[in-house]
């Protein structure tokens, strides 16, 4: 990995619309070195990647992702929310998304918390692995998510896997410390308003890389250089371009 990650939050999604095949292109043309995408589960237990649990804002499909059948989902519309020129663009699969990414890209693969209402997380754990194993990519693949549950499926299933811990704010400390320790977690992902010099220090003394992503809004140039300066890893970024811009001149 280089020293300082661009990561594409849900793929060049300043550019594109989120989380579909052309984020994702438009991330690599970016020039980033890791793809982040979220995936939840159809009716018949297919990874898609789509952030909410519900398709009403970033597709023509009404209700909850876990009530539709894959063939469709498949039909959907996931881009002509974002622009006229991304009309027709579709929800992308896991397997879809890996194929294109993959030796291009690392990915960030996060999973959803709400497919726990749908498996449990050694099911889950099952379904996100396969597809990484089945195209060799266990080491370009770092798994993440909110849910606890699916990081300790993740790592019982595959002792290889890399996974991150996605954190909201006001976690203290020693919880932290002990959390990514007890996991052997390659990163720690925080909300980037709760950065600090010791949060650092605590984060790579357990052996983790800093990861932070800031919510719509405050994904910007100043954010992302607060959050490189306070010793941040890397950042998830809307405009990957942008963050390597920031990276070459704090270089």
């Amino acid at each position: 990995m280089p020293s300082t990650l661009v990561i594409a939050h849900r793929g060049d999604s300043a550019h594109a619309p989120e989380n579909t095949l052309a984020a994702f292109r438009a991330a690599l043309d970016a020039g980033a070195d890791m793809v982040e995408f979220d995936v939840g589960l159809t009716r018949d237990l297919v990874p898609v990647v789509l952030h909410d649990a519900t398709l009403d804002r970033t597709t023509d499909g009404r209700g909850k992702l876990a009530a539709w059948f894959l063939e469709d989902i498949a039909r959907l519309d996931a881009g002509s929310w974002f622009g006229p020129r991304f009309a027709g663009e579709p929800i992308p699969t896991l397997e879809q998304a890996l194929d294109l990414l993959a030796g291009r890209a690392e990915v960030n693969i996060e999973v959803k918390p709400e497919v726990l209402e749908q498996v449990s997380p050694e099911q889950a754990a099952a379904l996100v692995l396969g597809p990484v194993r089945q195209r060799g990519l266990l080491g370009y693949a770092l798994f993440s998510s909110f849910a606890p549950a699916v990081l300790d499926a993740l790592r019982a299933a595959e002792p290889a896997a890399r996974v991150g811990v996605l954190a909201d704010r006001g976690y203290p400390l020693p919880a932290i410390a002990a959390r990514l320790r007890e996991l052997g977690a390659a990163s720690y992902n925080p909300d980037e308003r709760d950065l600090t010099p010791d949060l650092a220090a605590a984060v790579h003394a357990a052996g983790a890389l800093l990861l932070p992503w800031a919510r719509r809004g405050r994904n910007t140039a100043e954010t992302m250089r607060r959050a490189l300066e306070l010793g941040a890893d890397g950042f998830f970024a809307d405009d990957p371009a942008l963050l390597r811009g920031i990276v070459e001149s704090l270089r």
